[in-house]
């Protein structure tokens, strides 16, 4: 009673899977813990995914947005017309290669705009960079992923920034 579907892409295929819930029993009411429900995924951190593929973009915000308002943009400039409106995010994850504003470019603009956005990058790299993005990144006091990363390591990624940066609040 499932369904699969598949769709690809130059960079990337998504793969949908779709099972259908099985009807509990009594039975399994009783074995089943009452869990807390969760909190509304509004009340957690505001989470910037900025990103050239969507396809990450799309990944990213499937791991994310069952317990984190994720704002997705497909280039850096649009990133900073958000900050410039005056809007905050709690975590900023930013690839370090997308054409136009790049990822060094981009923590440039928001350090000159303000440094405690600045605190909350995450950088991610997909694979080969140019020495001196190799050098900014041994040097940043910010988090990196690699690309490929792991669910696990995306949730650990903005858990780290929010417990060492508390929310962001207007100062």
């Amino acid at each position: 009673g499932g369904q699969i579907d598949v769709s690809s892409e130059p960079g990337g295929t998504m793969f949908t899977v779709r099972v259908p819930l099985a009807h509990p029993t009594v039975g399994d009411a009783i074995r089943d813990p009452v869990l807390p429900p969760r909190p509304s995924h509004a009340d957690g951190p505001r989470i910037l995914v900025i990103d050239d593929d969507k396809m990450v973009i799309a990944a990213v915000q499937r791991v994310l947005e069952r317990f984190h308002p994720v704002t997705g943009v497909t280039s850096a400039e649009e990133a900073m017309t958000h900050l410039r409106t005056g809007e905050r995010f709690d975590v900023v994850l930013c690839d370090m290669v997308m054409p136009g504003m790049n990822g060094m470019a981009f923590f440039a603009a928001v350090n000159s705009l303000d440094e405690r956005q600045a605190q909350r990058v995450v950088f991610t790299t997909g694979g080969a960079l140019a020495p001196d993005m190799v050098r900014f990144l041994a040097n940043a006091r910010n988090p990196a992923l690699a690309k490929p990363f792991g669910f696990s390591e995306v949730r650990e990624a903005v858990n780290r920034i929010v417990t060492e940066h508390g929310r962001y609040t207007s100062a």
